[in-house]
């Protein structure tokens, strides 16, 4: 079951693609069953997830002589990646930076591919060529998308479910600016709706992620270093793909229903701890 619904969920999120291996590391570490048992629930993993995707390898294969199942990966990693870097350090305007990096894909090779996996290929290895040239410049645009993962409140999106104006919180260059950089920008003429709209998920998200750090903790204090560790793995794994493209709270989704786990363990413990100071629980 749990390899079907993964090989599901690579279907519609690339950044599930590598998950497969922490689940294959915590079968050989978890399960209390002889090695042997232990490879043959691995090798069964392995086989309904490898049937789950096999439609669409086999289709890639039968038009492009690859198995894969995306190529966005080359894109993301050149174009907004490493893109972000021009857009954002050296001010160069999206439209620009777009072809000047098509102009170097095409440069090494690239302007007559029509294998989209060969092309994907091309970017990046384009792309870690210029990475290399600037690699604090990089880091630092990534770790400003890791952030605003989730500092972002979706005011555009709400905003147009409310009918009211939506502005988005970036300005022209969206990937790996600092939201809190541009507080200044959003703020400016801004309706009175749409702050109210953003103030009450900002509010939402401070207290989540406040009982997040409390259900951490609790988890830690209760020696459930297992349930701790995969939770925060998988927060953490999914930040990480995301990076420089964390430009909007639907990068969130992913990560989002492991932290709300924490979150309702910290929620659970602190009633805990009111109903014993009311004298409530024994």
């Amino acid at each position: 079951m749990a390899a079907v619904f993964l090989g599901l969920s690579m279907y519609f999120r690339p950044a599930a693609n590598f998950l497969f291996i922490p689940v294959v590391i915590s079968l050989f570490l978890y399960l209390k069953v002889t090695w042997i048992e232990k490879t043959k629930s691995v090798l069964l993993f392995l086989c309904f997830l490898l049937i789950t995707l096999s439609p669409w390898l086999i289709r890639n294969y039968k038009l492009y002589d690859h198995f894969g199942l995306s190529t966005n990966g080359g894109y993301n990693l050149l174009y907004i990646f490493v893109g972000s870097i021009y857009n954002n350090q050296y001010q160069m305007h999206p439209d620009s930076t777009h072809k000047m990096l098509q102009d170097k894909v095409k440069d090494a090779g690239g302007s007559d591919i029509k294998n989209p996996f060969i092309l994907d290929k091309t970017e990046k290895s384009v792309a870690f060529k210029l990475i290399k040239q600037e690699p604090v410049k990089f880091i630092q645009n990534y770790f400003s998308g890791c952030v605003n993962i989730y500092t972002s409140l979706s005011s555009y999106q709400i905003s147009s479910i409310l009918g009211l104006e939506g502005t988005s919180v970036l300005g022209k260059n969206r990937y790996g600016v600092s939201q809190f950089s541009q507080i200044g920008y959003f703020l400016e003429d801004r309706k009175i709706g749409t702050l109210i709209a953003s103030g009450s998920v900002m509010i939402f998200l401070i207290i989540s992620y406040l009982l997040a750090v409390v259900g951490s903790w609790k988890l830690y204090l209760d020696g459930r270093i297992k349930e701790l560790v995969m939770l925060l793995g998988m927060i953490i794994y999914f930040t990480l793909v995301v990076g420089t493209l964390g430009s909007s709270a639907r990068f969130k989704l992913p990560i989002t229903p492991f932290y709300l786990v924490l979150s309702a363990y910290g929620i659970n413990y602190l009633i805990g701890k009111w109903k014993q100071k009311k004298g409530l629980l024994n």
